[in-house]
């Protein structure tokens, strides 16, 4: 029973028991992340060794690991500046302020569970959505990047030299990563260990190959000025021609969006107008199975277009 004090009029005392849990939830989540963030540190380890851990973990991981890494990497992608705790903190946050709004506007705790993971969906797809926006930066920016780092290697910069050129630009995506890669050299790291660490973050094929080829100029010596054109046009090559994939599959993207969403928006249609019948069809056996069999084919049909409409990088 709740004090007197806490009880409403009108409001049930569960209702009202699940959403101060809930309000209490949301400061412990807050500040348990922080104290897990502030545990762990935001810096790398950038010695040579770790390096070379870390490419090998990305090797061969096992199911955790690579679960992990991928959730470290979406993360890191971004540009939020924050770690991985700090992104789980924040989407237990959202969870569960939207649990307790829901259960507040409908007064039933049974629909805290869907709040809970709505919030922490759009938590993910907002990550996911500012990991696109990184990445195209980068992309968009690159060729530009390659070739004023040949342009400053042909006015006798060495490299290291132009990789700080390259990393003191206006401030963006690509900017930044090239002045992580000059702070590791600072510290003692090679220029291709360097590099190297950030392709592994980037995971862009046209990064990927600046750090392989400049990595091989180190050992075998060469045109470094012609390799960075040579780089700065195929990165540019690439990036028209995803540009003109992406424009040619979007009208098959946007239809298949309105495809994912007519089933709910109908559901949520036929609940409106009719609450009765909806009410008895999903009390009854066979509209539960029919739900949950047209659940399982919606997301069936999203993965399936997913995998269709895909491409490589």
């Amino acid at each position: 029973m709740l004090p007197d004090f806490l009880a409403l009029p009108g409001v049930d005392p569960a209702v009202m028991a699940a959403a101060l849990g809930l309000m209490m939830a949301l400061p412990a989540s807050l500040l348990g992340a922080w104290i897990w963030g502030a545990r762990q540190g935001s810096d790398q380890e950038i010695s040579p060794e770790a390096i070379e851990r870390l490419a090998r973990e990305r090797r061969q991981p096992d199911m955790g690991q690579q679960v992990n890494q991928s959730f470290e990497r979406l993360v890191e992608r971004t540009g939020l500046e924050i770690n991985s705790p700090a992104a789980i903190g924040y989407m237990l946050m959202a969870g569960l302020g939207l649990a307790l709004v829901i259960t507040l506007v409908q007064e039933d705790w049974i629909y805290a569970p869907v709040g809970f993971f709505a919030g922490i969906g759009g938590v993910l797809a907002g990550l996911v959505a500012l990991q696109s926006r990184w990445r195209e930066s980068i992309r968009r920016e690159l060729p530009d990047a390659l070739h004023l780092a040949a342009r400053s290697v042909r006015a006798g910069l060495n490299l290291d030299q132009t990789i700080g050129v390259l990393g003191a630009q206006a401030p963006s995506a690509l900017t930044r990563e090239f002045g992580l890669v000059a702070r590791r050299m600072s510290l003692g790291v090679p220029m291709d260990q360097a590099l190297r660490l950030s392709a592994l973050k980037v995971r862009i094929p046209d990064f990927d190959l600046l750090a392989s080829g400049l990595a091989l100029h180190r050992r075998v010596g060469g045109d470094v000025a012609s390799l960075l054109l040579r780089l700065a046009t195929s990165a540019r090559e690439r990036h028209l021609a995803r540009g003109q994939f992406r424009a040619s599959t979007a009208l098959g993207r946007t239809s298949a969006g309105f495809l994912a969403l007519g089933g709910p928006i109908l559901l949520i249609l036929n609940r409106s107008s009719q609450p009765e019948a909806f009410a008895r069809f999903v009390e009854s056996p066979t509209g539960q199975g029919a739900l949950a069999l047209a659940l399982a084919l919606e997301c069936v049909g999203l993965v399936w277009i997913a995998l269709i409409l895909r491409h490589e990088d």
